[in-house]
């Protein structure tokens, strides 16, 4: 742990992964991350003097930061007159902050930060929106006064106040329709992914990369792209019940590539047993941070991993976060061939995909909730004013929020989960010229990943898969026979003749995950489906608990 106390600053720093190189006591410079700089890669102490020296030089922010630091990083730097804060494009080293008695608190967790607010209020706001996105949207959290560092942004800290800037939005570079074609940019997307792909290994070095494999394409890219280079030693695992599609298709991708396969299999007991263990607590009351619900799909089976030393100890896992929303999956379909719509078309799709947690809930309450959300989405648009017509609204602007907002908050959130059992994670298609490739692709190119889909299956022939490796193996009557005889059927016609009313009570007992059996049948059968999934569950745990 690291601990800088001045006048004007009581930084704590809880990773050890954290470097700080100090002058004084006022000066410093404190760095999580890599950089290159000249072709050479830069970590630690090295890389902290190099940010401190261009620092100390006036340099401008974004290009110290375009100049060498190319994926996932934070870094707070101090001298007499300043204090600047950064995290990178997709905050994944997340930072809080408060400003108390004109002194700035700031540390890797949120509860060091709430340790000094001298009068702990609920944000009220931010306690409605919770439940039904999962996360707490902009600077804000739970908590008054206990402010989060977004995506792309940096602070200052002079003269004992506070101002915001962001040096990255992701917002596209391509403002009109084109007629370019798809094989247009094969050369510039393999281009990019490679050079990312070379970072990475140059990272990671002789460790091992252990891989959540599942059916997706995303990570079905990391395991094709490190066979590519050349990387052997890699792991894949997979979890959940025997013979899903998914756990299928990762064994065969893993063994066509020849990287070693585990699967690890979920069970009501064992998910009963770790959900009741003081390690499950201790990791919801830590990973939350006060600003998103806890991720827990593969929690266990990482636990489980490491308790029976199946992957060494210094193993690096490499998810395939978020592949999908970079390469354009999450833009609606109904923005192909439109460069604008309407505000009211906007919001209702931002709210009906990042505010479903509870459905039922948001209609009873009626229309003033709902405009009440929808308030509160527009606030958080904060573009170049230029980009703030409300007739005007792209789909660009509909993949920032999602970028600033789930992405950040959320999916990326996830690698708490490996923080949380002590490894290193990297998350290559966060690299920034990954993301410069994709910002640079027309909007209609990208929508349902047509562009992205069209590339992999021109690098490997594993895209898409033939059909013998997404076909199920069904020997297993625990599963595979009961599943598809009885409970597939079963749920098929509950869903048509019922609807969301009958899935808890279904994913009860047939979801693959197992998760729901941490909780006991009545809860999860609560107020005829109420709950949507999960999500929604924990959500509502999280508050509770700190209520």
């Amino acid at each position: 742990m690291t601990n800088i106390e001045t006048s004007r600053l009581s930084l704590t720093l809880n990773h050890p992964a954290w470097f700080v190189y100090r002058i004084s006591d006022e000066v410093f410079a404190c760095v999580r991350g890599e950089g290159w700089f000249q072709g050479e890669r830069l970590d630690g102490i090295p890389l902290a003097k190099h940010l401190y020296s261009c620092f100390a030089n006036n340099e401008q922010l974004h290009k110290i930061i375009k100049k060498v630091l190319f994926g996932s990083f934070s870094f707070i730097l101090g001298d007499f007159n300043r204090i600047i804060a950064s995290v990178d494009y997709a905050r994944t080293i997340p930072l809080f902050y408060s400003l108390e008695n004109d002194k700035l608190i700031i540390s890797d967790k949120a509860d060091d930060v709430l340790s000094h607010i001298s009068k702990i209020q609920p944000d009220i706001d931010s306690w409605f929106e919770f439940p039904h996105s999962g996360f707490v949207t902009g600077p804000d959290t739970l908590i008054k006064g206990l402010q989060q560092l977004q995506a792309g942004e940096a602070l200052t800290f002079l003269d004992g106040k506070i101002s915001l800037k962001r040096y990255f939005h992701y917002l596209s570079n391509v403002t009109t329709q084109t007629e370019a074609r798809a094989e247009d940019y094969f050369h510039c997307l393999d281009s990019a992914y490679v050079n990312a792909f070379v970072r990475l290994l140059q990272s990671i070095g002789s460790r091992t990369i252990v891989i959540p494999l599942s059916g997706g394409l995303d990570s079905r890219l990391i395991a094709v792209m490190l066979n590519r280079l050349g990387k052997s030693d890699v792991i894949c695992f997979a979890y959940g019940a025997k013979n899903t599609a998914d756990v299928n298709t990762s064994r065969r991708v893993a063994k066509i590539l020849g990287y070693r396969w585990i699967h690890v299999p979920y069970t009501f007991r064992k998910w009963r047993s770790w959900a009741n263990s003081e390690l499950y607590h201790q990791y919801l009351n830590t990973a939350h941070n006060f600003s998103s619900t806890p991720h827990i799909d593969d929690w266990l089976a990482i636990g489980l991993l490491q308790n029976e030393k199946i992957i060494p100890d210094d193993s690096v896992f490499v998810p395939g976060h978020t592949g999908d929303f970079i390469s354009g999956g999450h833009i609606p379909h109904w923005f192909q061939g439109k460069e604008t719509v309407p505000w009211s078309k906007f919001s209702e799709s931002i709210v009906g995909k990042h505010y479903r947690l509870w459905p039922p809930l948001l209609e009873r309450w009626g229309y003033q909730s709902y405009a009440r959300i929808v308030s509160r989405i527009k606030s958080r648009l904060t573009f170049p004013e230029e980009m703030c017509i409300e007739d005007k609204l792209t789909a660009s602007r509909h993949e920032s929020f999602d970028w600033q907002e789930r992405q950040a908050k959320y999916i990326i959130n996830s690698v708490q989960v490996f923080e949380f059992w002590g490894y290193s994670w990297r998350l290559p298609f966060w690299d920034i010229e990954i993301i410069e490739a994709w910002r640079n692709i027309p909007i209609d190119l990208k929508i349902g990943k047509f562009l992205y889909e069209k590339w992999l299956h021109r690098i490997s022939n594993l895209f898409p898969l033939p059909e013998t490796l997404t076909k199920k193996v069904t020997n297993n009557f625990s599963h595979s026979m009961m599943y598809q005889r009885i409970i597939k059927p079963y749920r098929n016609y509950l869903s048509d003749k019922i609807g969301p009313i009958a899935k808890p009570h279904i994913d009860y007992f047939a979801s693959p995950l197992r998760y729901y059996s941490q909780f006991s049948y009545p809860v999860v059968s609560w107020k005829n489906g109420y709950i949507q999934n999960i999500v929604s569950l924990l959500s509502v745990v999280m508050i509770l608990s700190l209520y």
